[in-house]
């Protein structure tokens, strides 16, 4: 029987890769370990740096989300696909603090094992993680099965599967009645060649989502924008009342409701 907190869709389910109800989190049965990806802690002190000062809740949030996981699979192992922090170029105060708050956090809710697959953001994250006992992996984490995770910033010349994966940070607008409305999305996205992208929404309470499309060359990841066949990319809502609402295929999606 499935966990009430789990979903079973498309191919990424019939591969045993649950979706997680209102969460933006992948759960893989055969591992027990959830996925999450694009987290950006430290966002709010790069903005200040830049004379942008918002509210500091990035961590918190993060936090929050580990909170609600663990109640979904408690002692479950966690696998981070790359963007943990986000300063390019330097290693902030803020972001030091709070990857050690996280991990402390990881620890204390009861999660097994934490894991980081690099993402282009990542630089010097090892510093801190890996004097904590966290693996920093790159360029992917194999989970078997023809099933890996990565952050998405980099090609993949092997085939796979499933590809797991952040970067993206998916969204779609949807106009109804006259307004328009934003919603993190999963992406799913059948690779030319064979096998699919599962694209996970950001965990990062700040990253609200970049506008996905059938045009190809305005994806970020080289794995989506040189194989994805994105006009049968299906785009799964993620919301925290709702839970999870699979839509049409984005070729359809746009000639309906999108902008």
């Amino acid at each position: 029987m499935l966990d009430s907190g789990l979903e079973r869709l498309g191919g990424a389910g019939e591969k045993g890769v649950l979706l997680v109800r209102g969460y933006p989190a992948v759960y893989v049965e055969w591992l027990d370990m959830f996925v999450i990806a694009d987290l950006h802690l430290g966002f709010e002190e790069a903005m200040a740096s830049t004379g942008v000062f918002l509210p500091r809740v990035q961590l918190r949030n993060a936090i929050r989300l580990l909170e609600s996981l663990s109640t979904v699979k408690p002692g479950a192992r966690l696998a981070v696909a790359g963007d943990m922090k986000h300063a390019f170029h330097t290693l902030t105060r803020q972001e030091r603090i709070e990857l050690v708050k996280f991990v402390r956090s990881v620890e204390s809710l009861g999660f097994r094992e934490l894991v980081v697959v690099r993402g282009n953001h990542d630089n010097y994250v090892k510093n801190v993680l890996a004097p904590l006992g966290v693996e920093v992996v790159e360029p992917l984490l194999d989970l078997g099965r023809g099933v890996i995770v990565a952050h998405g910033h980099k090609r993949i010349d092997q085939d796979y599967e499933l590809v797991i994966m952040g970067h993206e940070h998916p969204a779609i607008t949807v106009s109804v009645g006259g307004g328009r409305s934003k919603f993190p999305v999963f992406l799913m996205v059948p690779l030319e060649g064979g096998g699919q992208a599962l694209v996970l929404p950001p965990s990062g309470s700040y990253q609200v989502g970049n506008v996905v499309s059938t045009d190809r060359s305005s994806y970020l990841s080289p794995v989506i924008r040189e194989r994805g066949v994105v006009k049968d990319a299906v785009p799964v809502i993620v919301d925290e009342e709702t839970g999870l609402m699979p839509l049409v295929r984005l070729s359809l999606l746009e000639e309906l409701f999108l902008a």
